[in-house]
């Protein structure tokens, strides 16, 4: 069996010692592959065409493009309230504060 890079199948052998007809056998399959590839990319070709000749889809890739072209936004940075000190408290106090922020929560 030989197979192009872009999928098509070139050849398939089959010796005539494996079955009768063996070489006529392999060429009847090439055939049948390469019609069945054939009539699969003329099928995407169309479903392609169809899709892009809908205007929404045409719309939608028109603002694809346009952002593509567009610097990417960067989020402003997370600012912490002011006050906010964890960073300066001990593991204990981390555990009490946020047990104290978790019962406001419930009240």
């Amino acid at each position: 069996m030989d197979v192009l890079a872009d999928g098509t199948l070139a050849e398939v052998r089959i010796n005539d010692t494996v079955t009768p007809y063996g070489a006529e056998l392999g060429r009847l399959i090439t055939t049948l592959a390469k019609e069945a590839l054939d009539q699969a990319r003329g099928t995407a070709r169309e479903r392609i065409d169809d899709l892009t000749a809908d205007p929404r889809i045409a719309a939608a890739v028109e603002t694809i493009e346009l952002a593509s072209e567009r610097p990417r936004a960067i989020p402003p940075p997370v600012r912490q309230p002011a006050g906010h000190y964890d960073d300066d408290l001990t593991e204990e106090e981390l555990i009490e504060e946020n047990q104290r922020r978790n019962q406001s929560f419930f009240r």
